[in-house]
């Protein structure tokens, strides 16, 4: 058996690099062409904090590519399920952004609802979704969607039906 020379272990090594590198590559391109995006759900108040104004749904583009939001709302189904039975929002146009709304990469759209959330439906929701127009669905869990579910469980509204008021 013969022994490598010290080209032939380089030349290996070299070569070693230049594989483990064009797996990444290859990976990062992969995942590029992926449509992505950050949802989170915030508690609005303006010109004075003690008034509840309403919500906003935030949906930031983590795409290379824009991305067009067509629908935005709450989902009654947990994360890890297929189906998704969801409670779609109309935001007020006043306020925020209207649907449907072109993102650009790494900006930022809010998509604002005036109101409080009434109803038995409230206690039911488990994460704040964006769909696209492709039909890919972000969502998101946030303590203060929690905070609302149990709120609304404590007190709930006669009609049974979800309203923003």
């Amino acid at each position: 058996m013969e022994v490598p020379t010290i080209l032939q272990m380089a030349t290996f090594a070299i070569a070693l690099v230049g594989a483990v590198l064009g797996i990444i590559n290859t990976w990062n391109a992969v995942a590029d062409r992926k449509p992505n995006a950050r949802v989170r759900f915030l508690n609005v108040r303006f010109v004075n904090e003690m008034e509840h104004l309403g919500y906003s749904i935030e949906v930031t583009n983590l795409s290379s590519f824009p991305l067009t939001i067509n629908e935005v709302g709450f989902s009654l189904t947990p994360r890890w399920s297929s189906e998704i039975e969801r409670l779609v929002l109309l935001p007020d146009d006043q306020f925020g952004a209207s649907l449907p709304k072109k993102i650009e990469p790494r900006e930022q759209a809010d998509f604002r609802m005036v109101g409080k959330i009434k109803g038995r439906s409230p206690k039911m929701i488990k994460s704040v979704y964006a769909k696209t127009a492709c039909g890919n669905v972000f969502r998101t869990n946030s303590e203060l969607v929690k905070q609302i579910a149990k709120q609304s469980s404590n007190a709930p509204s006669s009609e049974g039906q979800f309203r923003l008021d």
